[in-house]
């Protein structure tokens, strides 16, 4: 830092950062020595360290964004199953009140007939048509 002249250092690094040590540069642009050299590799090493800070803060809020945006899910996701809950207990509540009101709904509602009885699984035939079907 002995090679530059302590007034030019003192403004470019008093003005804000990176972008205003370029700017002195730029002024300079005529004259250029090993001394506006040095003030252009710490121009570039502040806008560096800038961009990493901005980058940082916004890492950290795209994370609690992310977070905040799971707890939104998770919340949406618990309340789909309530509803899901309460609507299968308003089913059963319905049935339980229709079922003891009259025992003519019961007789024509499909729900409350009693199952039909199924054939029993009969072994295929050789030369049977289901085996001819199968084949």
């Amino acid at each position: 830092h002995s090679s530059k002249p302590c007034g030019q250092m003192a403004t470019a690094c008093s003005g804000g950062g990176g972008l205003e040590m370029l700017r002195s540069l730029r002024a300079h642009q005529g004259h250029w020595d090993a001394a506006q050299d040095e003030l252009l590799l710490e121009a570039l090493r502040a806008l560096h360290a800038d961009m990493l800070h901005r980058a940082e803060g916004a890492s950290r809020r795209l994370s609690a964004l992310s977070r905040r945006t799971e707890g939104v899910g998770i919340t949406a996701r618990l309340a789909t199953c309530r509803l899901g809950v309460l609507a299968q207990q308003q089913f059963v509540e319905q049935r339980v009140c229709s079922s003891g009101e009259s025992s003519e709904d019961e007789q024509e509602d499909p729900l409350w007939a009693p199952a039909a009885p199924t054939p029993a699984a009969q072994p295929l035939q050789p030369g049977s048509a289901a085996e001819r079907e199968r084949e």
